[in-house]
């Protein structure tokens, strides 16, 4: 029988005490969780290393020669933890010439050829529409702008056990049901402010996961206990509409979450009795 290839994902640390490191360490990036979901679910070997969690991999003799050994690396870096990557790549290119290294990220889809001279790969944008090419080799060299997903439905339900040390992440909480579970229910925001780097990564025509999808989705994650989510979505309430639907989805679940919104957000009638209720922080 025929090996499955072997991919490894790798969120790197951020630089030595800097503030941000605390809201990695607790919050990883969805990134990585979500490729690898994604891979699991073809039968690849996938697993995901997070270094603000468990520690550098360069320090941790079993993970890194794990690493050395995978056929693909997938290193996700933003502008705080680019120095990291890099760092980790140029090693990997050393010890382990036969893996093909590749860098994706914010970071990496701004700057892609500063990236480039770190790795084999450098993916702009979205990943999950390249990352089978990827995974199974067919694509081994150069720069890839990669064609947004339209469809956020397709995605799997995530599957957080996949980076090592998050039952250790778990525990920092005492109950599971405690943790702010980390998910996604959209992508974009119609706004472009100019500090803001999210309508060049995603746009500013919002996809959104249909509320019959988040809602299946939620279910999953209440069988495995998370009571509480953080939805990392850019804008939660860009669609009033949607968001409403949602959150009554959400009530008899009595799960408690957390999302962004602009400042200038107006709380309506309806947003202010599902926070009075408890199932909203924002």
């Amino acid at each position: 029988m025929l090996r499955s290839r072997k991919i490894r994902f790798i969120e790197p640390h951020g630089r030595p005490g800097r503030p941000f490191n605390a809201w990695i360490q607790r919050w990883p990036l969805l990134g990585p969780i979500t490729l690898a979901s994604i891979l699991h679910r073809r039968g690849y070997d996938v697993a995901v290393y997070n270094e603000n969690l468990s520690g550098s991999v360069l320090d941790n003799p079993k993970a890194y020669e794990d690493i050395c050994s995978a056929d693909v690396v997938g290193i996700s870096i933003m502008t705080p933890t680019a120095n990291s990557g890099y760092t980790l790549g140029d090693r990997l290119k050393t010890d382990a010439p036969e893996t093909t290294v590749v860098f994706g990220g914010v970071h990496a889809s701004f700057m892609p050829d500063e990236a480039l001279g770190h790795g084999d790969i450098v993916v702009c944008g979205e990943g999950e529409t390249v990352i089978e090419s990827i995974a199974s080799g067919e694509a081994r060299r150069g720069i890839i702008r990669a064609r947004p997903l339209e469809d956020l439905d397709d995605l799997p339900t995530l599957d957080h056990s996949l980076m090592y040390d998050f039952e250790k992440l778990l525990a920092l909480c005492r109950r599971r049901e405690l943790y702010e579970l980390p998910v996604m229910a959209s992508r974009g925001c119609p706004h472009g402010c100019t500090y803001c780097s999210v309508t060049r990564m995603f746009g500013r025509n919002v996809r959104r996961q249909s509320v019959e999808k988040v809602h299946r989705d939620l279910c999953r994650y209440a069988e495995r206990g998370f009571r509480h989510l953080f939805f990392y979505d850019d804008n939660f309430v860009s669609d009033r509409q949607w968001t409403k639907n949602l959150m009554e989805r959400l009530r008899p679940m009595r799960m408690r979450f957390n999302a962004q919104a602009r400042a200038d957000l107006h709380w309506t009638d309806n947003s202010r009795r599902r926070r009075d209720e408890g199932l909203l922080n924002a």
